[in-house]
C-alpha cells in the first residue's frame, strides 16, 4: 500500500466518491488513503475514518501496511495538538512496521513526520536528523517526487544558517526553468523565499512564499500554508507596509484558530503582535502576545515558546516597564532556547542590559551587553554586533568625560568602523546622532557638527530608501492583486467552457437528429426535445413568416401538442413580442406575468430568437418557463457563442 505524500484537492474530491463505490475489500484501502489525506485538511475526519477503516479490518486479515498508516494519521495529528511524545510513541511504532515490511516508502513518510514533530519541539538537530532518514528510505525506494520534497525541505532549513549553500543547492537539484508538481513546488518555493529573505530581498521572498502559500493550500499542507502566510507578512513588514502585513497576519490567524493546533495559533498570534508592536501600537500588541503566551505553553521548551517570551520582554522595554522585562529575559534563559538559539539569546542579552541600565544595575548591564557581543562575534553577526556597541554607548552616555574623551566614544567609533567594513552598508542615522552627541560632550564640536550632518544625510537617504520599499510593495500587491484576478478569471472561463461543453454536445446532437429528415414536423419535434436539455421548458412554439404574419407552425405546451391552429399576427404589431423579434432580429428574454404571446397562462419567463437562412427571415421560435428564472438555469444558455450556435442549428433546420 503505497500512497502520494500529498494530494491535489481535485485528486482527493475524486478519492471521496470512491467508498461507496468499492467492494469491502478494496474499501479499507480507500478509507486509508482518504483519510491520510485529509490528515491536515480535516483532523477529526481523518480520525473518525481511521476508526471506520479500523473496523473494517478487525474481522479481515492482517493489513500491517494499512494500520502503520493509520499510526502515521494519528501521530500527525497529535503532534499538530502538541502532543509531542505521543506523536513520538504511534510514528516510531509505524517505522517499525514499515521496515519489517520492507516497506521503504513508508519508512520515509514515518521519519518525514518525526521530523515535523521534532520542529514543532523546536529540536532542530533532531529535526534534521530524521529529514536525513527520510530521504534516505526515499531513495532507496526509488519514491522521486519524495526525493525531492525532502531535498527542498532539506535545504529551506539550510538557508537560515547559510543562505549562500542553499542557493547553491537548489541551483543543483531544482532547474528554475522546470515547473515541478504542486507537492514538490512548496518546498523548492519555499526553501527559494528563505534564500532571498535572508540574503536582503524581500520582495523576492514574497512572491516565493506566494507560491508556497498557494501551493500548500492545494495539495493540503496546511501546516506550511501557514508558515508561508506569516513569512508573507513578515515580508511586507520588513518592505515598511505594514498595513498588508496586517492584512496577512489577520489571513493567517484566521486559517490557524479554524485549525486548533496550538503551535501553529501562536505562532500567527506572536507575529500580529510584532507587526503591531513595529507600529508602535503597544496597547494593541500586548493582547496578541499574552494569548500567543499563554497558547504556546503547552510547549514551553519549544524555540516558538522562547521566543513569545523574548516578544513580550521587548513589548515591556517599549511600554519603560523595565521590571517586566527583567522577568521576561529571566524567563528565557529557562528555555531550551537560551541554549541552543544564539541569535535569539543575543538580542534577549541586549535587551536584558537595558533593562537592568534602567534598575540601576550598571555593572550587571555591562555584563550582559558584553554577552551579547561575544555571541554576535562568535556567530559573525555584524548586525548584532553594531546594535550590542551602540548599548555598550548608551551605558556609558551618562558618564564624565574623562581628559577631554567620552567614555562613549570607543564603542561607538567600533561600531562605525564595522557598518564601513560593509559593502553597501547604510550607516544608522541613529549611530551619526549618538557619535555627534559623544564628540559634543568631549567638547568636539566640529566632529559634533560634521556627524550630525552625515545624520541627516542618513536620514534622508533613509527616507528614499523606505520609499522604494514601499513602491517595491505597491508593486508586488498590484501583481498579486492582478494574479488573484488572471486566476479567477481563467477558473470563471473553465466553468463556463465546460457549461458551454454541455450546452454545444446538446447542440450537436439536435443538428445530427433534425439534418437526419426532411419531414418537417420530425424536425420541430427534435427542437423541442432537445430544448429541455438546455432550459428549463414548459412551453415551445415555432413562427413561419407568411407575407406580412407570423404564422404559427408548430406549439406543445407540457405534453401537449396544439399543433398550428393560432391565428397569425402581423409583423408589424407593436405588442406582440414575436414580431418585436422578427423585425428586430435578435433573440432576448422576457420575465414576469401577463406578457404578450404567453403560450399557457401560467407562464413566468420566455425565449424568443429569430430564425434566419442567410440573410432571409424564416421565423420566431419561442421557449416559455413556468419558472421567473427558468431559461437562465445555466450560464452557458446565455454565452454568446451558444446562443449563435442555437440560431445556426435552426437555420439549418428551416433551410430545409
Amino acid at each position: 500500500m503505497s500512497f502520494h505524500l500529498f494530494a491535489l484537492d481535485d485528486d482527493l474530491a475524486a478519492l471521496e466518491a470512491l467508498p461507496e463505490k468499492a467492494g469491502e475489500a478494496a474499501e479499507v484501502g480507500v478509507l486509508v488513503e482518504l483519510c491520510w489525506h485529509l490528515r491536515q485538511r480535516d483532523c477529526a475526519r481523518a480520525l473518525a475514518l481511521a476508526e471506520r477503516a479500523e473496523a473494517r479490518m478487525a474481522g479481515a486479515q492482517c493489513l500491517p501496511a494499512a494500520m502503520a498508516r493509520l499510526q502515521l494519521v494519528r501521530g500527525e495529528i497529535k503532534a499538530l495538538f502538541a502532543d509531542i511524545e505521543g506523536a513520538r510513541t504511534l510514528l516510531q511504532a509505524a517505522l517499525a512496521a514499515f521496515l519489517e515490511e520492507g516497506d521503504y516508502v513508508g519508512a520515509g513518510d514515518a521519519e518525514w513526520l518525526l521530523s515535523s514533530a521534532w520542529n514543532e519541539r523546536g529540536d532542530r538537530e533532531a529535526r534534521d536528523r530524521e529529514l536525513e532518514r527520510a530521504l534516505s528510505y526515499y531513495e532507496k525506494a526509488g519514491a522521486e517526487s519524495r526525493v525531492q520534497i525532502a531535498r527542498a525541505r532539506q535545504l529551506a532549513y539550510v538557508a537560515f544558517n547559510d543562505p549562500g549553500t542553499a542557493s547553491v543547492g537548489l541551483a543543483q537539484y531544482f532547474d528554475e526553468a522546470v515547473v515541478y508538481d504542486e507537492a514538490v513546488r512548496v518546498w523548492v518555493a519555499t526553501a527559494r523565499a528563505n534564500v532571498a529573505a535572508l540574503t536582503d530581498d524581500p520582495g523576492g521572498a514574497i512572491k516565493y512564499d506566494l507560491q508556497a502559500y498557494d501551493a500548500a493550500q492545494a495539495t493540503g499542507q496546511i501546516k506550511q500554508a501557514l508558515i508561508s502566510a506569516v513569512n508573507i507578512a513578515e515580508g511586507f513588514a520588513t518592505l515598511g507596509d505594514l498595513t498588508t502585513a496586517l492584512d496577512w497576519d489577520e489571513r493567517a490567524l484566521t486559517l490557524a484558530r479554524g485549525t486548533g493546533w496550538p503551535v501553529s495559533i501562536g505562532l500567527c498570534l506572536r507575529q500580529t503582535g510584532e507587526t503591531l508592536r513595529l507600529l508602535k501600537r503597544l496597547d494593541e500588541a500586548g493582547p496578541y502576545l499574552y494569548e500567543a503566551y499563554e497558547t504556546l505553553s503547552v510547549l514551553s521548551g519549544s524555540r516558538n515558546y522562547a521566543a513569545i517570551v523574548s516578544s513580550l520582554g521587548h513589548l515591556a522595554l517599549d511600554t519603560g516597564d523595565y521590571k517586566t522585562a527583567l522577568e521576561r529575559f529571566l524567563e528565557f534563559e529557562q528555555t531550551d532556547s537560551a541554549q541552543s538559539d544564539v541569535e535569539l539569546r543575543s538580542k534577549v542579552y541586549r535587551g536584558k542590559s537595558t533593562a537592568l541600565a534602567h534598575l540601576g544595575q550598571f555593572n550587571n548591564a555591562l555584563t550582559w551587553v558584553e554577552k551579547s557581543l561575544q555571541l554576535a562575534r562568535e556567530k559573525g553577526n555584524i548586525e548584532e554586533q553594531i546594535q550590542a556597541l551602540r548599548v555598550y554607548a548608551d551605558l556609558h552616555a551618562g558618564h564624565p568625560s574623562v581628559a577631554g574623551k567620552s567614555p562613549a566614544l570607543p564603542f561607538l567609533q567600533q561600531a562605525l568602523a564595522l557598518c564601513e567594513g560593509i559593502e553597501g552598508y547604510a550607516v544608522p542615522a541613529e549611530l551619526f546622532s549618538q557619535l555627534a552627541a559623544a564628540y559634543a560632550a568631549a567638547g568636539d564640536y566640529k566632529e559634533a557638527y560634521r556627524n550630525e550632518q552625515a545624520s541627516t544625510a542618513a536620514r534622508n537617504h533613509t527616507s528614499n530608501v523606505e520609499a522604494q520599499k514601499q513602491a517595491l510593495a505597491m508593486q508586488i500587491r498590484y501583481e498579486i492583486d492582478r494574479a488573484r484576478a488572471d486566476t479567477e478569471h481563467h477558473r470563471a472561463l473553465a466553468a463556463t467552457l465546460q457549461e458551454t461543453n454541455v450546452t454545444l454536445e446538446a447542440l450537436g446532437s439536435i443538428g445530427r437528429e433534425i439534418t437526419g429528415s426532411l419531414d418537417s414536423s420530425d424536425v420541430h419535434g427534435a427542437l423541442y426535445r432537445h430544448a429541455g436539455r438546455l432550459l428549463d421548458v414548459h412551453g415551445f412554439a415555432i413562427y413561419l413568416v407568411r407575407g406580412e404574419m407570423l404564422q404559427q407552425a408548430f406549439c406543445m405546451r407540457g405534453s401537449e401538442n396544439l399543433g398550428d391552429a393560432a391565428a397569425g399576427i402581423p409583423l408589424q404589431s407593436e405588442t406582440s413580442n414575436l414580431a418585436c423579434c422578427a423585425r428586430d432580429r435578435s433573440e432576448f428574454v422576457v420575465a414576469g406575468q401577463d406578457f404578450a404571446d404567453a403560450i399557457m397562462p401560467s407562464a413566468q419567463s420566455a425565449l424568443f430568437a429569430p430564425l434566419i437562412a442567410g440573410k432571409r427571415l424564416l421565423g420566431v421560435v419561442t421557449v416559455q418557463s413556468e419558472s421567473p428564472q427558468g431559461l437562465r438555469r445555466t450560464r452557458a444558455i446565455d454565452h454568446p457563442h451558444a446562443m449563435r450556435l442555437w440560431r445556426n442549428r435552426a437555420r439549418q433546420c428551416r433551410s430545409l
